[in-house]
C-alpha cells in the first residue's frame, strides 16, 4: 500500500430526530378549550387545596403569547399550593429518557410599596408519587433563581436579573439515565447538569407552585411538559478508491458538550452502505462531534443545538495514513506500510 494512493474520507452527517412525546400542555386559550374563570377542573387540571382550585383562574390580558394566561393570587393560598395536570413519565425510558418542563411566568406584588416583594415562590416541580424530585423558583427579594438539590435535600440560589411584572420563560431538563439537571431562564442555561438522585418511581406530575403565599400574585402561561427520545445521529461515510470491506469498519466516534465534556463515546461499526449510526443524550446548547475512522486521521464536526428541529447534513474530509492509529501520519506509519 502506498501514501500517494491513499484516498480521501468524505463523510455526510444527518440528525434523524425522533418524536417527542407531549405529556401535558397549555397556553390556557379558548382555541384550546379554556373558558375565563376557575380553571379547576377545566382540561384535567387539578389543584393541592380548595383554596387553589377555587382561586387560580383563568384571565385575559397581557400574556407571554396568546390572549390569556392563569393567574395564582397568593392572600388566600396555603404554603406549597400546586397546580398540575396529572400524566405518567417513567425514568430511565430508553426510548425517552429525558423529560422537560417549560413554562413562562409574570410576578407582582401585592402591596404598594413593594416591601414584601417575593419573586417566587412560584415555579415548577416534579413529583413522583412518593414527593417531590426537583423545582425551579424565582427567589425572594434577592431575585435568586432557587433549584431544589434533590441529593443534599436543599435548595440553592443563583442570582439572576428578573424584573417585577415582566414574563420570564423557564426550563427544566432532568436526565433520567445519568441522573442531571439543568434549568434554562429566558433561553439562558443558568445551571448545567446538576446532580439529582435517581428517580426510580414514575414521575406523575409537574405542578406549579406557590411556596410562599400571602404576599404575591403571578400568572403562568406557555407549559409545556415533554418527554424527549435520544438524538439519533447517522454519518454517511465514502471511502474514495478504497478496495477494502467497509461492512463493520469501525469508527471511533465521541461526542462533547458546550463544556467540552465526553457525553458519548464508541466504536461503532459501519453498515454495509457506509453509514454509522448512534443516539446521544439529549443536550443544551451546541455539541462537538470526532470520528476517527480505522486507518485515518480524526476530524471534528461542530454542531449546532441538537434540540433544533428537522435534519441537518454536513461534510468533512478527513486525511488517510493513519496506519499506525495514533492520529498522527509520520514515520511510524512508513513503517507499518513498509
Amino acid at each position: 500500500m502506498n501514501l500517494r494512493n491513499l484516498s480521501i474520507l468524505i463523510a455526510s452527517l444527518s440528525f434523524q430526530f425522533a418524536k417527542a412525546q407531549v405529556l401535558a400542555s397549555a397556553g390556557f386559550e379558548q382555541t384550546e378549550g379554556y373558558s375565563l374563570g376557575t380553571l379547576y377542573p377545566q382540561q384535567g387540571w387539578l389543584g393541592s387545596s380548595a383554596q387553589v382550585t377555587t382561586d387560580a383562574a383563568v384571565g385575559q390580558g397581557i400574556t407571554f403569547q396568546g390572549q390569556r394566561f392563569v393567574e395564582l393570587n397568593a392572600t388566600t393560598f396555603l404554603t406549597d399550593s400546586r397546580i398540575w395536570k396529572p400524566f405518567t413519565f417513567i425514568p430511565g425510558n430508553a426510548t425517552a429518557p429525558w423529560l422537560r418542563v417549560q413554562w413562562a411566568q409574570a410576578v407582582d406584588d401585592l402591596g404598594w410599596p413593594p416591601t414584601n416583594l417575593f419573586l417566587s415562590d412560584y415555579g415548577s416541580e416534579i413529583w413522583t408519587s412518593a414527593g417531590r424530585v426537583g423545582g425551579l423558583f424565582i427567589a425572594r427579594e434577592s431575585n435568586e433563581l432557587t433549584y431544589f438539590n434533590s441529593v443534599t435535600q436543599q435548595e440553592v440560589g443563583l442570582f439572576v436579573t428578573a424584573n417585577r411584572l415582566a414574563w420570564h420563560s423557564f426550563s427544566m431538563t432532568f436526565d433520567t439515565v445519568r441522573n442531571l439537571a439543568t434549568y434554562e431562564m429566558d433561553g439562558q442555561v443558568v445551571l448545567k447538569d446538576s446532580p439529582i438522585q435517581p428517580i426510580a418511581s414514575p414521575i406523575v406530575s409537574a405542578p406549579w407552585v406557590c411556596n410562599r403565599p400571602a404576599y404575591d400574585k403571578a400568572q403562568l402561561d406557555w407549559y409545556s411538559v415533554t418527554a424527549l427520545p435520544p438524538r439519533s445521529m447517522r454519518v454517511k461515510i465514502n471511502l474514495l478508491e478504497w478496495l477494502g470491506s467497509i461492512y463493520n469498519k469501525i469508527v471511533d466516534t465521541k461526542v462533547y458538550d458546550s463544556g467540552n465534556q465526553l457525553i458519548f463515546e464508541a466504536n461503532v461499526p459501519m453498515n454495509k452502505s457506509g453509514e454509522v449510526t448512534f443516539a446521544v443524550p439529549d443536550v443544551t446548547g451546541p455539541v462537538k462531534l470526532r470520528l476517527k475512522p480505522v486507518g485515518f486521521l480524526s476530524q471534528s464536526l461542530d454542531i449546532p443545538d441538537p434540540r433544533s428541529t428537522g435534519n441537518f447534513t454536513w461534510s468533512v474530509a478527513c486525511t488517510p495514513g493513519d496506519i499506525a492509529g495514533d492520529n498522527t501520519i509520520d514515520l511510524s506509519d512508513y513503517t507499518v506500510i513498509a
